[in-house]
């Protein structure tokens, strides 16, 4: 009604701005008088203006209150038809922080978008401006994280008709979630983690309402995307699964059965700052203990206590290292790193252990090419090991190569340590033979 009124409305405008300038025009025909009526008449067709403008918004605001007549909220579309309402969904993921191992999850800042069909609100209605809606006066699906940790705080909520014709909707909201996930730490700080987010409606079985993805028709594609603006300090984006998922309790075969839709995300740690904070003090640790091999064997005290104060270093470093992973019954890369490191402390106090004692017994030769040998093979099995630790634990399966160089190389220092050393008694014992004549 409001639209066929506004013709009217303007036809009643101009006649009586005419009829106005007609009645100045015989009162007073000066020429002030015109200007008066002419002014006069300006301001009937701006005031005729103004209803014009105003109908428009009014006429937006009848469409949407008209549509909201009679509309009940707790119905479903499709409600009895047999059909079950499909629900469209899609991401914006703007930031992952917080990934927290120890208690097994992590925060991410994002948008979720749904996308559904009710035809309770289709119109013809045309307008160049969105028609937006309350979310609070239409039905709405009733989703959420199904591996929600901690509820979420106050976010932004907006709701717009994306295609009037057929009464499309789309559902805009803003989350800043915490979200549990498993986290397989073998590999750490070299691994790679697959993190899930899980929208379901548990308020409809899925005989009701399925999740689907967003329609190309709509900008989305058979499987989206995520946002190419996701950012991480520590983690880097390597891949994404989605895929829609059925909800129930496997324990129990007659369960309700929900529908929903998962987004696997693949991450890559970036292992830079733990190399920098724990590998590389852990190395020097190992290789300062192949350094006691070259202190005179003859001066206890100073080798014993360099050997030891490179174990207590190791143990306090584990220590700390313990306390960036959560209580598991496995071994990290990191914790493997922790293991060498202490045993080779422990060899190099074993090795002087055996030194001492043959020297002690006359033994000389011998405990030289023990040293000797130790010397030789320390460096070369430490980096041996240091490759085999990076390669050969945690579930690394990436590069094989990375296994036979360390194994060759410890292969090799082992052998080459032991010939060096064998060679070197016979030269030590041949030369205290020869003394002895």
């Amino acid at each position: 009604m409001l639209l066929s009124n506004r013709p009217i409305s303007a036809i009643l405008l101009a006649i009586g701005a005419a009829a106005g300038g007609a009645v100045a025009q015989v009162i007073a025909p000066a020429p002030s008088s015109l200007s008066t009526s002419t002014a006069s008449a300006t301001t009937s067709t701006a005031t005729a203006a103004a209803p014009t403008a105003s109908s428009s918004a009014l006429s937006l605001n009848g469409v949407v209150n008209q549509l909201l007549t009679g509309y009940d909220k707790t119905v479903r579309p499709s409600a009895g038809t047999g059909d079950p309402t499909l629900v469209a969904a899609q991401f914006q993921i703007n930031r992952l922080f917080n990934v927290n191992p120890i208690s097994s999850d992590f925060k991410m800042d994002l948008y979720l978008r749904l996308l559904w069909n009710d035809s309770r609100l289709a119109t013809t209605f045309t307008t160049n401006e969105q028609i937006r809606l309350d979310p609070t006066n239409i039905w709405v699906p009733d989703v959420q994280f199904y591996n929600q940790h901690k509820p979420t705080g106050p976010t932004d909520e907006s709701c717009q008709l994306k295609v009037p014709a057929s009464g499309t909707v789309q559902w805009n909201r803003h989350f800043v979630v915490d979200l549990y996930s498993t986290f397989y730490l073998y590999s750490f700080p070299y691994d790679t983690q697959n993190i899930s987010i899980r929208v379901v409606s548990l308020s409809y079985p899925s005989s009701e309402l399925q999740m689907g993805y967003w329609p190309a028709s709509q900008g989305g594609a058979a499987r989206p995307s995520l946002d190419s603006s996701f950012s991480s300090d520590i983690w880097t984006l390597a891949g994404q699964d989605p895929h829609l998922k059925k909800y129930y309790n496997s324990k129990d075969p007659n369960s309700t059965v929900y529908a929903g839709i998962e987004y696997t995300l693949t991450i890559d740690r970036d292992p830079t700052i733990y190399i920098i904070k724990y590998v590389l003090p852990l190395f020097f640790i190992a290789f300062s203990s192949t350094l006691s091999y070259w202190v005179d064997p003859g001066v206890p005290p100073a080798r014993v206590g360099f050997v030891l104060t490179l174990l207590v270093a190791a143990f306090s470093l584990n220590y700390v290292v313990s306390a960036e992973l959560p209580k598991v019954n496995y071994l990290s890369t990191l914790d493997t790193y922790v293991v060498v490191a202490v045993v080779f402390v422990l060899v190099s106090i074993v090795e002087f252990a055996v030194v001492h004692y043959t020297k002690v017994a006359g033994a000389a030769a011998l405990s030289a090419a023990v040293e000797w040998a130790f010397r030789a093979m320390g460096p070369f099995a430490l980096v041996a090991a240091w490759i085999l630790v990076r390669y050969g634990t945690g579930n690394d399966n990436k590069n094989a190569a990375g296994k036979w160089i360390g194994t060759v190389i410890l292969v090799l220092s082992v052998v080459g340590g032991a010939a060096f050393g064998f060679v070197q008694y016979r030269k030590l014992a041949a030369a205290a033979a020869a003394k002895a004549k």
